[in-house]
């Protein structure tokens, strides 16, 4: 089993979009659940750069995802309400850099399997808090996208507070734009096909 950690390492590589379709990246927080001074549900999306093994990445098709987790830094204590999203990823070898543009999250195809979380309270500034464990739509997307091996990039994640769920409350993290060394960190551990690990890739 091999790890890999990458932290959001562009303004273009994490970002919001609210239930009407208006969508940022340049925002200095991503607000998970609902986007608070507008008072609308909302995505968030990040994207972790040379995942799959297409573009050099460690990430080859068909790998076993063993576990996989996101570490948001919180911007703002955040407790009130309750606040639930389904983390899903993007079906495709290579998702397109986040742009800004209306739709930018909601017009992307994503997977089936979807994890569910109930956010925990954001109590403290600067204290770091976890995702569930989303390996399942990972695995999807290595199980079935064919081109992982040739055109495969980029892995992107969103937590949906806006499909199935109901939101009127926010819990309030780090984005790339607010502070680059505090954004979304992603780590996974993964077994490539035949156990072996093309090598363990880190940015921090």
């Amino acid at each position: 089993m091999a790890v890999y950690t990458q932290r959001v390492g562009a303004s273009n590589l994490d970002g919001e979009e609210i239930n009407n379709g208006n969508a940022t990246i340049t925002s200095t927080d991503l607000e998970i659940g609902e986007e608070a001074s507008v008072g609308q549900e909302n995505l968030v999306g990040q994207m972790f750069t040379g995942f799959w093994e297409g573009n050099g990445g460690p990430v080859e098709k068909e790998a076993t995802i063993d576990s996989a987790i996101i570490t948001y830094t919180v911007d703002e204590p955040t407790t009130a309400g309750t606040v639930t999203v389904n983390i899903k990823i993007e079906k495709t070898a290579a998702p397109a850099v986040y742009s800004g543009t209306t739709d930018m999250l909601s017009d992307r195809s994503y997977t089936t399997a979807q994890t569910n979380w109930v956010v925990q309270d954001f109590t403290a500034e600067n204290d770091e808090e976890d995702t569930p464990d989303f390996k399942v739509p990972v695995q999807e997307v290595s199980d079935e996208v064919t081109d992982l091996d040739t055109n495969g990039d980029a892995l992107s994640i969103v937590a949906d507070g806006i499909n199935g769920v109901t939101n009127t409350e926010a819990r309030t993290a780090e984005s790339w734009d607010g502070e680059s060394g505090s954004g979304p960190l992603l780590t996974l551990n993964y077994t490539n096909p035949g156990g072996i690990a093309r090598r363990v890739f880190t940015v921090s």
